[in-house]
């Protein structure tokens, strides 16, 4: 499969799979290809958008084994999958772009600016 069609997918992926859809655009596609990896999009192909365990996640891929806890975590760290890690359920993870990193529009005092640029959010992490 090539690269853009990889893509392509992750972006239908993300229309039909969420509350608010995500419709193609060429901006959708170069801000996908900047948030994931090839590698990264395959596996976000395939997340389930509900809470899925650690061990039920190896199982969706063989092909990475051990390794799919480690390339999961790294994604949660970036934002563009969720993780919950609550004691007692052990790890879970969820397809959808936003786990860790918070996004918000930078305001004036008054709380308004509408369509300003996304900022960083310093005790939050960065936005994207």
């Amino acid at each position: 499969m090539h690269e853009k069609d990889l893509f392509k997918q992750l972006a239908e992926r993300f229309d039909d799979g969420q509350i608010v859809g995500a419709p193609m655009t060429p901006s959708l596609l170069k801000i996908l290809m900047l948030l994931f990896t090839p590698e990264e999009a395959k596996v976000a192909l395939k997340l389930p958008f509900q809470n899925t365990p650690l061990e039920e996640a190896k199982s969706i891929y063989p092909e990475h084994g051990e390794q799919t806890e480690t390339i999961l975590d790294n994604m949660a760290k970036r934002g563009t999958v969720f993780r919950d890690n609550k004691p007692g359920v052990g790890k879970r993870y969820r397809g959808g772009v936003g786990g860790n990193t918070h996004l918000a529009r930078q305001t004036d005092p008054a709380g308004q600016r509408p369509g300003a640029p996304m900022a960083e959010i310093p005790e939050r992490g960065v936005c994207v």
